[in-house]
């Protein structure tokens, strides 16, 4: 195998962030060689990250520990450029595949004569390239507003697979169709509004200056906890990043309907910690009432080496 490679610099430095190594050929054994074809477009990408200082104060090791801030809350940006590599074509010793993209609106590039690219259809050509063997075309929509939202606010999505008679583009052969969980939107792609695995929990438009977690439900049945102490002491502003098992789904896969007409759904569960419940967005926990018991495992009269507590709010 035999790979290029393609670097990604963050600003102001430029220094190296990562390095990519696209596929150029695969030598076989007999000696045949397959060899890939890119294409390329340059994107920025933008993003940030807070910090603050100070010192915790004991008091009351327990109960009366504060925080007392050195400093406010650093907001940290930061700019990567890179070239988005993308698949142009693959020449085997028999056939030859063509990858064809056209242009997508929810991502810009830094060069407007090259535009971000999305994948619009296949063909699989003999190996001269005069006869085309198969043709399988991709079909988008968007989440959000194509008409009047920017590429802040929209996320391309896949709504069909056709596989349509080469000679006849109108004559279809296979068709999947492809739905998803449209009942809320999204948010910028700026806003922070995601849950603790980050997937979206609101639609609100969260800015850069809540985006440090408020970590206190962690703690809900744990007040007396040292670290509990230091997490309330704080003042500076938090977002609740709890799940939402309403939004958490935005944008997921609901169902594939295939060509016999037959379809597979996807039902999804909230993520959780394991071996621990969290609070949601919409739960607010008062910590008294909760319910506590046990379960004891006792192989032999007096056996109490296997016993687990739980506890569980109301």
């Amino acid at each position: 195998h035999y790979a290029d490679h393609h670097v990604t610099t963050q600003a102001p430095s430029l220094y190296p962030v990562s390095i990519s190594y696209p596929l150029t050929s695969t030598v076989y054994p007999n000696g045949s060689t397959v060899t890939y074809s890119y294409g390329s477009y340059p994107v920025t990408r933008r993003g940030g990250s807070a910090s603050i200082s100070g010192s915790l104060n004991y008091e009351d090791y327990m109960f009366n520990s504060t925080f007392t801030e050195s400093s406010p809350v650093s907001h940290n940006p930061y700019t990567l450029y890179a070239n988005e590599t993308y698949l142009q074509e693959i020449l085997t010793p028999n056939y030859m595949v063509v990858f064809v993209s056209g242009a997508r609106r929810d991502i810009i590039s830094e060069n407007t004569s090259q535009p971000a690219r999305r994948l619009d259809s296949i063909l699989i050509k003999s190996r001269d390239g005069q006869r085309t063997l198969k043709r399988f075309e991709f079909t988008y929509g968007y989440f959000g507003d194509e008409h009047s939202d920017g590429e802040a606010k929209l996320r391309l999505k896949l709504t069909e697979v056709r596989e349509v008679n080469p000679s006849d583009m109108t004559e279809c052969i296979n068709r999947y169709q492809f739905d998803y969980d449209d009942t809320h939107m999204f948010p910028s792609k700026t806003s922070y509004a995601s849950d603790y695995w980050g997937y979206m929990n609101s639609e609100q438009e969260i800015s850069s200056t809540d985006y440090l977690p408020d970590l206190r439900k962690l703690y809900w049945d744990r007040t007396d906890d040292p670290d509990y102490q230091r997490i309330i002491g704080h003042s500076f502003p938090c977002y609740d990043k709890s799940h939402n098992a309403g939004f958490c789904r935005t944008g997921m896969l609901e169902s594939i309907t295939y060509p016999t007409g037959g379809k597979t759904q996807f039902e999804y569960e909230s993520n959780s910690f394991w071996g621990r419940w969290i609070p949601s967005v919409n739960e607010h926990i008062d910590t008294a009432a909760v319910v506590r018991y046990s379960i004891s495992d006792r192989n032999s009269s007096g056996d109490h080496t296997s016993l687990i507590r739980f506890q569980h709010p109301c």
